[in-house]
């Protein structure tokens, strides 16, 4: 006798649906291991980036400025232009970082 295979289409899938929840629960999961908490400075780090920010901005020189900004730390290049002490904004060629997000501020 010969069997006939019938097919169940999308009738097979379906058991794999329900780990569609599952996916999305470990894919939040992952990202939220990836978040980095802000970093606290102590009051010698602060007055070390202040040094450097001041010599960087009399100097004209390129600086590496790390950021913390949405739960990572983001690095941005560039000559610092300006300084807005009343706003707490370092402004670089072309963009504008907030003093209190800062982490990290070295010359290149």
């Amino acid at each position: 006798m010969r069997s006939v295979y019938h097919d169940r289409k999308m009738l097979k899938w379906l058991p794999f649906e329900a780990l569609e929840a599952q996916s999305d629960y470990l894919k939040a999961l992952y990202h939220d291991m990836e978040k980095v908490e802000k970093p606290t400075l102590s009051p010698d780090q602060y007055a070390s980036m202040q040094y450097t920010l001041e010599i960087a901005l009399k100097k004209r020189s390129t600086v590496e400025i790390q950021i913390f900004m949405n739960h990572s730390i983001n690095k941005f290049v560039g000559e610092i232009v300006g300084v807005d002490a009343s706003q707490g904004i370092i402004y670089l060629q072309n963009q504008a970082l907030f003093a209190k997000d800062i982490v990290n501020l070295k010359m290149l």
